[in-house]
């Protein structure tokens, strides 16, 4: 295992610690841990008392003794890469190996993108070779699930998306309504004459009723019909976004599962492979 030293570098300012992938993951499984914890938890992270725990865990469970700010610093440095691989997997045409989690493209427009962002160049070389094997945890971290597909969502947003589709068919019956009333109406009583000055109300003309009654069948059946096909595109979007909510759970759980073998088992180490491998 590397272990580093809080040494100072010349402008006073401390020096970067090595890592293993091993201690980047337990670093965003604690983040995470403290995230879902209300009194640890802040609108944009964690708050100073939840470092404070994360750290003294950490360098316990590792034998090192980093401070809070390389913590800190590693943490974002994670979450930066999380976002250009994100970036990277979302570009049109670009798909994700399940088994690997390696972005995979054409060669010509690899290139096309090593050119267009010379300085993370040696960040995108390593994509394409190993993936990004923390996309899975820094997605639920980040509050997107992109890392597991074009479908992907949090419960956030799945509870956002049932809350509108509840309400579009809400809005679907009030528009029902709204043509039955207001042809309705159209086929009221209307003024006339009999011709010595006294007002009296007739019916319009059998040909206006039938009119209205073809009009209101059209519209009723075409707001059914709509009515229909946003009900059931609504259904598989949610349908998809449970399916891939619970992909990375599954993920999650596993690497964690993974994790705990490798830490009752002190002859050997978690590596990079095991992760991938548990998330196959």
């Amino acid at each position: 295992m590397a272990n580093a030293t809080t040494t100072s570098n010349a402008n006073g300012s401390t020096a970067r610690a090595s890592w293993t992938e091993m201690e980047e993951h337990d670093l965003l499984d604690k983040f995470l841990d403290a995230r879902n914890d209300r009194s640890m938890a802040t609108d944009k992270g964690i708050k100073s008392k939840a470092w404070s725990t994360l750290v003294s865990a950490l360098n316990k469970k590792h034998g090192r003794t980093l401070e809070k700010g390389q913590y800190k610093s590693k943490y974002t440095r994670l979450m930066q890469d999380y976002d250009l691989y994100k970036y990277i997997t979302s570009l049109s045409g670009v798909s994700v190996c399940p088994d690997t989690g390696k972005p995979m493209m054409d060669d010509d427009v690899w290139g096309q993108l090593l050119e267009s962002k010379p300085k993370q160049r040696a960040k995108l070389t390593a994509f394409r070779q190993n993936g990004f094997p923390h996309a899975t945890i820094c997605s639920l971290i980040a509050g997107d699930a992109r890392a597991t597909g074009s479908h992907a969502t949090t419960v956030t947003a799945l509870a956002a998306g049932l809350r509108d589709l509840e309400a579009s068919h809400d809005s679907s019956d009030e528009d029902e309504q709204s043509v039955t009333t207001s042809t309705g109406a159209a086929q009221s009583m209307r003024p006339s004459s009999n011709g010595e000055g006294v007002t009296i109300r007739t019916s319009l003309p059998p040909t206006h009723h039938e009119r209205v009654d073809r009009i209101k069948r059209i519209r009723g059946g075409a707001c059914k019909s709509n009515r229909g096909k946003r009900k059931r595109k609504q259904d598989d979007d949610v349908a998809k976004a449970l399916t891939s909510l619970m992909r990375v759970t599954t993920k999650y759980m596993k690497t964690k599962m993974a994790a705990y073998d490798k830490e009752n088992d002190p002859s050997d180490e978690l590596t990079g492979s095991d992760i991938q491998q548990a998330l196959v």
